[in-house]
């Protein structure tokens, strides 16, 4: 969603809407004097004051950048990417986030307001939701709402909706535009104990790769993981040897019924749930077993909604994960598990391949095999076809590989 706010000066506050289910959403506030009431519900191309982008997306697309001006407008952006449908359709889609908000700067006066409001208000309200609010509340702080705090107040008790949260999430989006760094150090203990792949040291991801699999299977499977890596360790070089750590991890550790069972059977979702929704609620599974038949409108299987009697069911499989990969495994026998007991063969044959050539193999030739199981994912077609593509360059690489290894034998 885009909001864009034309005029600064308070009492009447028109709003006008676009709304396309599944798309983007638009929205025009223009706020006048009562003497001199606005007389058309749409802001004018290059004439808007406020641009509130709580969809970076929206907010750099031609229809919210054609009302903004560089010498006018000034932009209060969430800088976290919402995903859109392209991403379901298209497996690799790049958000493009830097050139997102490059876009929008180029078109308004300022970058001084651009926070990830989503992330912000998850751990300051508990919702993501609260985003909206915190922003408004944030840009009335800066002083780019003309209109009281009183007014906004009394308006979202009239909406009668979710009353103190919303009351909450905007005085903390002044306390944000007020005084950043107190709010920052407020969620700062809570981001600390996270890192995303790319902060973790090789040494800490292979550590936390283990304990992965360690619940995903056994201690075993965690055992062959560190032990090929261990022996890995003086063969290859540092980034080869990350690509190894993060692909091994991927074959082994595949999605299948029973991680989904043990993923909803851990404590974290019931806690999730309990600190997201209040009272009474109903939760239901879109599920597609396998032995059970019919197809979509695309021609994978055909999903089903399961009520909560299915979490005793959930329970039970992941309890049942030492049936995965034999012969008793009833799930084993589709294309996809096929495909993933198939991509664990071939990737430890890569490793072996590395271990082999050691300093001799071309590193970056190397990092590239050892990295293609990474762009095997998806279900069905999109899986089979992923796949595909990544044994008919896995041979290319690995005979490029084997013929410098002969070459340099022969000198």
């Amino acid at each position: 969603m885009a909001a864009h706010i034309e005029s600064r000066v308070p009492m009447i506050l028109d709003m006008a809407g676009l709304a396309q289910k599944g798309g983007a959403v638009l929205s025009h506030v223009r706020i006048s004097r009562r003497e001199r009431p606005a007389t058309a519900p749409r802001i004018a191309a290059g004439t808007a004051d406020l641009l509130i982008g709580a969809d970076s997306v929206v907010a750099a697309s031609k229809d919210s950048l054609l009302l903004c001006s560089p010498e006018r407008t000034d932009a209060l952006l969430n800088t976290k990417i919402t995903p859109v449908s392209d991403f379901v359709r298209l497996r690799d889609f790049d958000f493009q986030e830097p050139a997102v908000e490059r876009l929008v700067e180029k078109n308004v006066r300022n970058r001084d307001h651009y926070h990830d409001f989503s992330e912000l208000a998850a751990q300051l309200t508990g919702d993501e939701i609260g985003a909206n609010m915190m922003m408004l509340g944030y840009a009335w702080q800066q002083g780019l709402v003309p209109v009281g705090r009183e007014a906004i107040a009394q308006a979202i008790e009239l909406n009668g909706v979710a009353i103190p949260f919303n009351l909450a999430a905007f005085d903390w989006g002044r306390l944000l535009a007020d005084d950043a760094e107190a709010v920052l150090d407020r969620v700062a203990p809570a981001e600390a104990t996270r890192k995303t792949q790319d902060e973790l040291s090789t040494e800490e991801l292979i550590a936390q790769r283990a304990a992965h699999l360690t619940a995903y299977q056994n201690a075993a499977l965690a055992r062959r993981y560190t032990a090929r890596l261990t022996a890995l360790s003086t063969a290859l070089p540092p980034e080869t040897l990350r690509q190894a750590a993060i692909s091994y991890a991927r074959v082994l550790a595949y999605k299948d019924e029973y991680e989904v069972a043990r993923l909803y059977s851990e404590p974290a979702f019931r806690e999730g749930l309990a600190a997201t929704f209040d009272g009474d609620y109903r939760i239901s599974f879109n599920l597609a077993p396998p032995f059970l038949p019919g197809e979509d409108a695309t021609g994978r299987p055909r999903k089903r909604a399961f009520g909560p009697w299915v979490l005793p069911v959930f329970r039970l499989l992941a309890r049942l994960k030492g049936l995965r990969g034999t012969w008793a495994d009833p799930f084993g026998h589709g294309a996809d598990r096929r495909i993933e007991r198939a991509l664990i063969d071939l990737h430890e044959a890569d490793l072996d391949l590395a271990q082999h050539l050691g300093a001799e193999a071309e590193p970056s030739l190397m990092s590239e095999l050892l990295a293609l199981p990474q762009q095997v994912r998806g279900y069905g077609p999109v899986k089979q076809a992923a796949y595909e593509k990544q044994t008919d360059r896995r041979d290319q690489i690995r005979s490029a590989l084997l013929n410098g290894k002969k070459t340099a034998t022969a000198a």
